[in-house]
């Protein structure tokens, strides 16, 4: 039951994220550095992100998709006591976020502006091991995934402000996701990471430029 009413509370939140229709458009591309910190993880995991984005005067609709580098958590693990194997884990980001801008200020096509936006966010995160002290040729016991992976849905929020030039646009934004299935493991692997988190926090600096302008 509960379940079922997050699904409907995401829906809900779909639907009004695309409510809104314009005479013309402007679509930019860009692309951003990033860095995602769980509330409960200590440090932030960096990557970069690809951005598509659709502009109606002062909304528009994007998408932004978001890979970090893999990072190994300090934790060491006795993986395998009969062969004395230790390890520990690593994490990586992998998400995509949907939302609705909108936009603030008397010329967003030139100079400084600001935005707000509201988001779905869907996160593929992989957990992998990393062993320490194992041979080259070792391979772990089949009861021991060497990978696994974390889904989870989320909705949350950015701030953000922009400078338009001629040749592009410059912005950069903080935001946060909060998760509203929590972390689906996939296996055995992925539920003993210490890096997963039911709230992210975001900061991105990036630049996209105008693509097509249509009416």
């Amino acid at each position: 039951m509960l379940f079922e009413r997050k699904k409907l509370i995401v829906l809900t939140f779909c639907l009004w994220l695309f409510s809104f229709q314009s005479v013309h458009s402007q679509i930019y591309a860009g692309i951003g550095l990033d860095a995602i910190k769980g509330f409960t993880v200590l440090n932030p995991y960096a990557g970069m992100s690809i951005m598509l984005e659709r502009q109606e005067d002062d909304h528009s609709m994007y998408a932004r998709f978001c890979s970090t580098l893999s990072k190994k958590e300090n934790q060491e693990y006795l993986l395998v006591a009969e062969d004395n194997i230790v390890g520990n884990l690593t994490y990586r980001y992998n998400t995509l976020e949907i939302g609705r801008r909108n936009y603030y200020g008397e010329n967003i096509d030139f100079g400084l502006g600001f935005y707000s936006a509201e988001h779905v966010t869907i996160s593929y995160n992989r957990v992998g091991i990393h062993l320490l002290n194992a041979p080259a040729n070792y391979s772990l016991p089949s009861s021991i995934p060497a990978s696994g992976n974390i889904l989870s849905f989320a909705i949350g929020a950015n701030a953000g402000m922009q400078y338009a030039f001629v040749r592009g646009i410059l912005f950069s934004e903080i935001g946060f996701n909060y998760s509203l299935s929590g972390g689906m493991p996939s296996n055995i692997t992925a539920q003993n990471t210490s890096s997963y988190s039911g709230i992210t926090f975001n900061v991105s600096f990036g630049v996209k430029k105008m693509i097509r302008y249509e009416y």
